[in-house]
């Protein structure tokens, strides 16, 4: 099957009108909306979460994590959003319920999925150290959700190729097809999705404009999510490997006006966490 041939393939499935979109978590959905009213409630958002107990428990889990290392274990998920604030536990709330969305029933899409959430894993926990590092603190939890969603049009369209490949068991998806669909058509589509999904815009700019040199809009969001994105890429924590990368001469390093030495303790931040063989520090 040739490339053309795909990409039709997929676009006819994304003008189905019974094509199901991937689900943006209810509990993540309506937490994000409270906590952007002046007068949230922390217990009412406390409940938002209790209501489902699986997800209460992974939740905890992940504050009690060695992201968090040096805090006191939090047992409940109030404690959790007094002691690591309501955004950060949303920010934990939208990382467990993601993580869910990346599977397949296909053994070669199933592999991609486990390496785009790495991907986004890895993007969100080095936007999250650049805004910490970089004196954007104000915006850590809003990098990492950024990070975590930046490339969610990929995501969407596996789901979709698997879609395709279950409706004509004919096709054949091989990983440099596939790989070409994403490439081209993941903007568009996981800008799509972000406004389905209704969440914020600025959000949605990162998925429309991390690729952007230029980006239309000034945002340091986007800025932070680029240069983590470029620096999973030069670490092989992606789809593509880019190890030839020079992260201190791109636009998004010299907008925050990054240094050299910065950049070099982001990647072995990094690779800390993600490429040794433990994989058990934390990135912090």
């Amino acid at each position: 099957m040739s490339a053309d041939s795909l990409v039709s393939r997929v676009q006819k499935a994304l003008q189905a009108q019974d094509l199901q979109l991937p689900v943006f978590n209810k509990t993540a959905l309506q937490l994000q909306r409270a906590l952007r009213q002046d007068d949230f409630d922390i217990d009412k958002c406390a409940a938002l979460i209790n209501r489902d107990q699986a997800l209460a428990s992974e939740v905890l889990r992940e504050a009690n994590s060695s992201f968090y290392s040096g805090l006191k274990k939090v047992v409940t998920i109030r404690d959790a959003m007094v002691r690591l604030g309501a955004r950060e536990v949303l920010r934990l709330t939208v990382q467990v319920t993601q993580r869910g969305l990346y599977k397949s029933r296909i053994r070669g899409l199933q592999l991609l999925m486990e390496k785009l959430w790495k991907h986004a894993l890895a993007t969100a926990m080095g936007s999250y150290w650049l805004a910490r590092h970089t004196g954007y603190q104000a915006l850590m939890p809003e990098a990492f959700l950024a990070g975590l969603m930046h490339d969610i049009g990929q995501l969407f369209l596996l789901k979709v190729l698997e879609e395709v490949s279950r409706s004509d068991p004919k096709v054949k998806l091989s990983e440099a097809l596939v790989m070409e669909v994403l490439v081209g058509m993941h903007v568009e589509q996981g800008y799509r999705l972000m406004q389905n999904w209704g969440l914020p815009e600025e959000y949605a700019e990162v998925v429309r404009y991390h690729h952007h040199d230029d980006p239309p809009v000034d945002s340091a969001l986007i800025s932070l999510v680029q240069l983590a994105d470029m620096t999973t890429r030069k670490l092989g924590l992606a789809l593509t490997h880019h190890p030839e990368q020079v992260l201190a001469t791109t636009p998004a390093a010299m907008r925050l006006g990054l240094k050299e030495t910065v950049l070099a303790q982001l990647e072995i931040a990094l690779e800390d966490k993600f490429c040794a063989p433990e994989q058990a520090t934390a990135v912090g």
